[in-house]
């Protein structure tokens, strides 16, 4: 009785809904639910994390992330997954600058994808002061940003992701709205706590190699859900922008952690 009392007493919302073993046992071929990645090897409803040798290359290659999810456009040789809304905090980003990058993206699209961007890309230039995002106000207005969204990245330049309140507070939005999430942030000692609470983390980098004008970085995701994907090679357009580059090697696929 006393165990009883203190079941019903614990919210069911920590834990959420108890998977239905009888059913994962009695399912046939093809019966099974699939994960819903949204970009390689992050599921919809978890939050990943994009380190990188600085915060505006993290942020404009989660921007880009964003305007294909939205746009349904190519571009960054990723593979393709499904299209549906987008949102971009850029946490300390001039608006003027976001702005260009957007247009940058869309100017090449077709006018059917760049009406798609425009109707499901959201992007707020958040002021450098960013929102600590453990406190509850903010945490409602991530609820209200993700509800309905495929995607929503925080950008961020400052110090409103490197408390362990931040992500959580992240993951559980995301869990609860069923909306990927990502973050960036430079790769120092204080985010080790986030780098390793993050189911998914992907890295940009630069070799060292230059393809004409431009240097060579290297995409690759090095925690995720399957098997890893293999990495790409990009160069920076004059606008700011990533392309794949001409000398993309995809590497050799790799197991993931998880």
């Amino acid at each position: 009785m006393a165990d009883d009392t203190i079941r019903n007493s614990l919210p069911a919302h920590i834990f959420g809904a108890p998977l239905d073993v009888m059913a994962a046992v009695t399912a046939g071929p093809g019966e099974l639910p699939e994960l819903d990645f949204v970009l390689p090897n992050l599921p919809a409803g978890h939050v990943g994390a994009i380190t990188g040798d600085s915060p505006g290359q993290a942020a404009i290659l989660a921007l880009q992330f964003l305007a294909q999810t939205a746009s349904g456009a190519g571009g960054l040789d990723i593979g393709r997954f499904r299209e549906g809304p987008c949102v971009f905090l850029g946490c300390g980003y001039p608006e003027a600058e976001l702005s260009r990058l957007v247009n940058a993206f869309a100017r090449p699209l077709p006018p059917a994808e760049k009406e798609r961007l425009a109707r499901n890309l959201d992007v707020y230039p958040v002021v450098p002061t960013a929102p600590t995002f453990e406190r509850p106000e903010a945490v409602l207005f991530l609820y209200r940003l993700a509800l309905g969204r495929r995607l929503l990245a925080v950008a961020s330049m400052g110090t409103s992701l490197r408390q362990p309140a931040a992500l959580e507070s992240l993951q559980a939005v995301a869990h609860d709205t069923g909306c990927a999430m990502l973050v960036t942030h430079l790769p120092l000692a204080d985010h080790v706590i986030t780098l390793e609470s993050t189911v998914w983390e992907g890295s940009v980098e630069e070799t060292g190699e230059e393809d004409g004008p431009s240097s060579i970085l290297t995409f690759e995701v090095t925690r995720g859900f399957g098997e890893l994907f293999p990495g790409r090679n990009l160069r920076r357009r004059r606008d700011g922008l990533f392309e794949t580059s001409g000398r993309s090697q995809p590497g050799i696929p790799r197991h993931s952690q998880n």
